[in-house]
């Protein structure tokens, strides 16, 4: 007859339940013994109305801020940080000084670039990447925020601070300071920048950007009233850009309305002289408006301008010295009146036509 289990160690053919242990995994199992498949999410939801210790990341049980977020995306494994993971957060302001892992591949998209705030409150810079110096990031993206309120006394960049190649588009990058690079600094960086406006950001240097060692691409970008304040060394220079051996390439960039004591649209300067110059090359873009004046150079390389709107003239083919007749500066409306001299007066070739068709504007 059958008798009960002796007590004691004994051989059996139970070899318990196989599932995935890892807690950050979508099929966490927690009554897993024996490791098997896991699988991680992609997409990460941050809400004002969210939960940094009982959210899950999901649509419906977001986090509460970006920073937790990155942070849950760091600790998946490092196999799966080669995947694209994509932040979505909701509408609302999130007082965050956020400090951006050394991971490629992470993309944060706002709800709506006017209403989904990202504020330094004065405390840091609102969003540090520069650990992704060296990285291999071009599927990085930082999209439809407004960053603001960022602040650093002593250092570089108030709203952004930037190494490597990430993209950033639909930002509004708006009153914020530090000590070079009120809206943001770039360095050993280039980033592809798409329908940034930068705007009422301060420093002693460098109001709006500054550039070093560094080949962004600007697209569609407005760099306006960003005042710089110092008049020491190294200060008072650049209110709406300054370069330091770096050379952008600018399409369709409107620079305006920005005060410094020397560069006030842009400021180019190179303190190696075996460094690279800077020199910028700017296509259908518009510097108008800057105190002092539109373009400073000391010890560097020359611009390179064409079909470009620029006060007190530069040489190049198709530039024009002319009141672009904004439509109304005073309420930060830089869009060109009918009667422009820059409308459709940008390069006439058809790779830059306008999307109705007609050559495009400046």
């Amino acid at each position: 007859h059958g008798s009960g289990p002796d007590m004691g160690a004994y051989e059996s053919s139970y070899e318990g339940i196989i599932g995935c242990t890892d807690y950050l995994a979508l099929n966490f199992n927690p009554d897993a013994w024996i490791e098997g498949e896991c699988f991680y999410a992609s997409e990460w939801y941050v809400a004002t109305s969210g939960d940094d210790v009982e959210g899950l990341g999901t649509d419906e049980s977001p986090f509460a801020s970006i920073q937790h977020a990155l942070a849950f995306i760091t600790n998946i494994s490092q196999e799966e940080n080669n995947e694209l993971q994509t932040i979505y957060v909701e509408n609302g302001t999130y007082y965050e000084n956020i400090s951006w892992p050394a991971l490629g591949n992470i993309q944060l998209i706002g709800e709506d670039r006017d209403s989904t705030i990202v504020n330094g409150n004065d405390t840091g810079i609102v969003i540090d990447m520069t650990s992704l110096n060296g990285i291999e990031d071009f599927g990085t993206l930082i999209s439809h925020l407004t960053i603001t309120n960022g602040y650093t006394s002593g250092g570089e960049g108030g709203g952004l601070r930037i190494s490597g190649s990430p993209t950033l588009q639909y930002l509004n990058i708006v009153g914020n300071h530090a000590y070079h690079g009120g809206g943001m600094a770039l360095y050993f960086s280039n980033p592809i920048l798409n329908h940034l406006t930068i705007t009422g950001n301060t420093a002693t240097a460098s109001g709006g950007i500054l550039l070093y060692h560094s080949n962004p691409t600007l697209n569609n970008v407005i760099i306006t009233n960003n005042t710089v304040m110092g008049d020491g060394e190294w200060e008072g220079f650049g209110g709406g850009m300054a370069l330091v051996h770096s050379k952008p390439t600018l399409n369709n960039v409107t620079i305006s309305e920005n005060t410094a004591n020397e560069g006030g649209g842009m400021h180019l300067t190179d303190y190696n002289p075996f460094g690279e110059p800077s020199a910028p090359i700017i296509h259908n873009s518009i510097i108008w408006g800057n105190t002092a004046e539109s373009i400073f150079i000391t010890n560097s390389g020359t611009p390179l301008v064409n079909y470009s709107d620029i006060q007190g003239g530069w040489e190049g083919e198709g530039n024009i010295d002319d009141d672009p007749l904004f439509v109304n500066v005073e309420n930060g409306d830089f869009s060109l009146q009918n009667s422009s001299p820059c409308t459709d007066s940008g390069n006439p070739n058809l790779w830059y036509n306008d999307t109705d068709g007609t050559s495009s504007d400046m």
